[in-house]
């Protein structure tokens, strides 16, 4: 696959989680796929991180972000191709559907492909919790946030 085609295939996946639209996602991966997550706030203590192993791990990964996150956007920025890896860096703002708490990050993953099929998905963000807030706008680097 062409560097191209591996970023048809993230910006494909990302639009899909974006709008909900995951079902079908789990055939985008080979059957022994791993999704690594670690997501860490350096303002405050909290941080998130997981392993999901094999279709099991995939669909339950892909259900937890249904189920946690409305996502406004998630923008990959730049793209860095090295044999069957492709490592993309890019912003993302949504909000925690519990509490409706926004979250902007700035993040890096890593996406291993297997010919047409993507076997690894290594995820960092480090997001910062914003205070949803009329007349706001946001940075989407996840630095700072200045009245319109």
């Amino acid at each position: 696959m062409s560097n191209t085609t591996y970023e048809k295939t993230v910006d494909c996946l990302l639009s899909r989680v974006i709008n909900g639209d995951t079902y079908q996602l789990p055939e985008m991966f080979t059957n022994d796929s791993e999704i690594h997550v670690c997501l860490g706030n350096q303002l405050n203590s909290d941080s998130f991180s997981a392993t999901y192993i094999g279709e099991k791990g995939t669909l339950n990964f892909l259900k937890m972000c249904r189920q946690m996150f409305d996502f406004t956007h998630i923008t990959p920025a730049e793209y860095h191709l090295e044999g069957h890896k492709l490592i993309v860096r890019g912003d993302l703002e949504c909000s925690l559907i519990a509490n409706g708490q926004g979250w902007v990050s700035g993040w890096m993953q890593i996406w291993t492909f297997d010919k047409d099929k993507i076997s690894k998905i290594r995820m960092f963000a480090d997001y910062t919790a914003v205070p949803r807030q009329p007349n706001i706008k946001l940075d989407y680097a996840g630095i700072r946030a200045t009245a319109n």
